[in-house]
């Protein structure tokens, strides 16, 4: 039978890797070599697990994530290539400023079809600053990818995003990172459901591997690093991670709310809950 442990896998064929630059500035500080081999042995570890099913392989995806836009670019393009080539899907999460700094390099990476959709993370601090931003929206389209704004809904109308002539009637998704009236409400209207269906590996910037974004701040619940040479034949899936994949976390009815993050509120109560008590 298809046992938990392959159920629970079945979740983790979408990646997210948070990239930071070392102080060179050379590479990431989990270097592009470390990560295409440990994205070589996850696609056998997944070829491997789901052999008998391979309609899992499905909607696979990898998320690139850079701070700032501090990066080098042909060290991001050799990984992005390696990782399409493998049959991912290549998402890529960049500030709307970062954006701006490199949209020569990201048109250049759509031309070579080794980047399938761009999330654009949008703060009201820095549209002032960038200028013409309709400008920017308009080398967006011309990419010819799959674009996701994420922001608040203040953020996009600062922006102008939804008054654009170049995003309207575009193949644009709209993502609320904070979503205000769920701020306004502060309290659970029903039990929190498993988390296995939003469940996903996570890479951070030092090779932690986490099933959540919202766990990395808590190294405990590190499932291992993409710097062990064993890591797919070892990791399990236990005591509170099993438990809230499964069964869903059991929040306390008041407690500390995470704040600036783009996560669900109850995922923001129930990390909070994780930082407090240890």
């Amino acid at each position: 039978m298809f046992d938990m442990r392959a159920q629970l896998a079945s979740k983790f064929l979408s990646l997210n890797f948070f990239l930071l630059a070392n102080e060179k500035n050379d590479d990431f500080t989990v270097p592009v070599s470390q990560i295409k081999k440990w994205m070589s042995d996850f696609y056998g570890w997944a070829q491997e697990m789901f052999k008998d099913r391979p309609y899992y392989a499905y909607g696979r995806n990898v998320t690139f994530a850079v701070e700032d836009g501090v990066f080098n670019k042909e060290k991001l393009k050799a990984v992005m290539e390696a990782v399409s080539e493998m049959g991912f899907s290549v998402f890529l999460k960049i500030s709307l400023r970062s954006l701006s700094e490199n949209l020569d390099f990201m048109m250049e990476l759509s031309k070579q079809k080794c980047l399938g959709s761009l999330m654009v993370t949008i703060a009201n601090k820095e549209v002032d600053a960038l200028g013409d931003v309709e400008a920017i929206f308009a080398r967006i389209k011309k990419m010819k990818v799959a674009v996701t704004l994420l922001g608040s809904m203040k953020d996009f109308f600062i922006a102008g995003a939804f008054s654009s002539p170049s995003l309207n009637g575009s193949d644009v998704c709209f993502f609320l990172q904070e979503p205000e009236a769920c701020d306004k409400l502060n309290t659970l209207s029903k039990e929190m459901t498993p988390c296995q269906e939003k469940m996903v590996l996570c890479v951070n910037s030092e090779g932690l591997i986490f099933p959540c974004a919202g766990l990395m701040s808590s190294p405990r619940h590190s499932l291992g690093s993409v710097f062990d040479k064993d890591f797919f034949s070892t990791f399990r899936m236990e005591g509170d991670i099993l438990e809230w994949a499964f069964v869903g976390p059991d929040l306390l009815p008041e407690g500390p709310v995470l704040s600036e993050s783009g996560m669900p509120w109850p995922c923001r109560r129930h990390v909070a809950e994780v930082l407090t008590n240890g």
